[in-house]
């Protein structure tokens, strides 16, 4: 019995194959044992196994690496892009990544082999689960911008560059796997309504107490929609009310927040609609819980002005 046990306690567990003789073909040519119209397959090694397949999965996902600044500019108009903060690019690149990590999570490594202290893996991605996930990720992002584009209001052409962005650069990563899905809309007509708003309009922005950075993602909004933001009195008024209130919490040195954020539309002294958002964070500080929802905030503002329907 103790040499039974001497026997099974110094054996190795090995999730990989370990024999004499040359390396298998797919160490050199992955779809040797992949196929080709089923999966997409690489390779990777390393002297432990764990790192082996962390970097058969890495080399896997470089077939779908993003560079997503620069492609973007080449995808949209030129004079459109350039006129985007960087801001513009980072929500774009963010919500493309994500897609794209889920994308990874289909990976499994199918084969492993050491040999002289190096460990082969073969990690695989199923062509069919990978195109459905993508497919469905873009048919959400249509769904979105066609609602949009249905509304043709000013404020909504920035949500709608966005996801006209994103839906492009997810189906470049469809054609990958053979497929493709156009949009019904045509880019250029989208730009050619975008280019008729040749007349500014006049529009009054009311903001009370309220931080500075509301006031500018605004300006910037409005400006770039076709309106003129006065400083005087005029028949279309953007109400901005904004409120913080201290919520109980017996923690040291921390502070509970919520914040409110309500904006309406006025139009010859009548309210024809309304948005509002809230919000609740602790902070070290009225301050510091601020700044931590203003991500929130801006990203309220750009998806859901066209609601407030300005035009």
């Amino acid at each position: 019995m103790l040499l039974v046990v001497a026997c099974s306690t110094n054996k190795e567990h090995k999730d990989y194959n370990e024999l004499p003789g040359d390396l298998p073909k797919w160490v050199f040519a992955p779809y040797e044992e992949c196929s080709e119209v089923e999966e997409i397959c690489a390779n990777g090694e390393a002297s432990e196994s764990q790192t082996a397949e962390t970097q058969a999965k890495a080399n896997l996902a470089s077939i779908f690496e993003t560079r997503i600044k620069s492609e973007l500019f080449e995808v949209s108009n030129t004079n459109v892009s350039n006129q985007r903060p960087d801001s513009f690019y980072t929500d774009v690149t963010v919500s493309i990544n994500q897609s794209v990590d889920q994308l990874l999570e289909l990976v499994q490594i199918k084969k492993k082999f050491k040999k002289d202290g190096i460990v082969y893996a073969l990690a695989s991605m199923d062509k069919k689960q990978a195109s459905e996930l993508l497919e469905k990720r873009i048919h959400k992002l249509d769904i979105k911008f066609l609602n949009l584009w249905r509304k043709k209001q000013r404020t909504s052409f920035n949500q709608m560059n966005k996801l006209y962005l994103e839906r492009e650069k997810l189906n470049e990563r469809l054609i990958i796997f053979n497929r493709s899905l156009p949009l019904s809309v045509k880019w250029e007509d989208v730009l050619e309504w975008k280019n008729n708003f040749t007349e500014t309009e006049p529009i009054q922005l009311r903001i009370g107490v309220a931080p500075d950075w509301i006031h500018t993602n605004l300006v910037q909004q409005l400006t770039e929609a076709g309106f003129e933001v006065v400083q005087s009195s005029a028949d279309k008024i953007l109400k901005v009310d904004f409120s913080a209130i201290k919520e109980f919490m017996n923690v040291n040195g921390f502070e509970k927040y919520t914040f409110t954020l309500v904006l309406s539309h006025i139009h010859n002294g009548r309210q024809l609609s309304s948005i509002t958002a809230a919000e609740s964070v602790v902070g070290k500080s009225q301050a510091d819980s601020l700044l931590k929802v203003k991500e929130f905030f801006i990203n309220h503002i750009s998806e859901n002005l066209s609601n407030l329907r300005l035009d």
